[in-house]
């Protein structure tokens, strides 16, 4: 009788003694995006055979190319101006 009893509150205080706080559980493999770049006054100018095709023109780019799938950000908008060949 005494050894189902030590075993009765041995397993009574282990489960006790675990808990967690289900917001941390749920955060355990939470991915962060962290851009690998951000710059300001960004230009692109896009060359073709040495031939000016495109310029994008934005005051914030965030690059997340470090990404499985990646991309860039320009949340403050982007001008692109495209350039004809003159022949």
């Amino acid at each position: 009788m005494i050894h189902h009893t030590f075993i009765f509150l041995f397993l009574s205080f282990y489960f006790i003694s675990c808990s967690n706080n289900y917001d941390e559980v749920k955060n355990i493999n939470k991915v962060e995006l962290v851009p690998a770049g951000l710059t300001k006054d960004f230009v692109l100018k896009y060359t073709d055979s040495a031939v000016l095709k495109a310029t994008l023109k934005s005051p914030l780019n965030i690059d997340f190319t470090n990404q499985p799938f990646p991309y860039s950000e320009f949340p403050n908008g982007l001008e692109i101006e495209f350039y004809d060949e003159i022949e």
